[in-house]
């Protein structure tokens, strides 16, 4: 199981993308607008716990830098 949410500095859900790992997934992408102060929640639920640490990892594009995100890593958009 892997999820993504965009939530307001609210708290409003404004986007929420839910995919269950046994099931035949589609490549797709898209286009979220965040803006300072808003919520980006990534969660990963591997089923085997030795694989959870490092399973899911987010790659900064700009310098290449690998985060394994374990099962659930919550960031705040900033203007920096």
């Amino acid at each position: 199981y892997a999820s993504i949410k965009v939530q307001n500095s609210s708290g409003s859900v404004v986007y929420n993308k839910e995919i269950v790992g046994n099931r035949q997934q589609t490549a797709e992408s898209q286009v979220v607008p965040v803006k300072v102060g808003d919520y980006i929640e990534f969660t990963h639920i591997e089923g085997e716990a030795v694989n959870e640490k490092t399973r899911a990892t987010l790659t900064n594009l700009e310098n290449n830098k690998q985060e394994y995100i374990g099962k659930k890593r919550i960031y705040q958009v900033t203007s920096t």
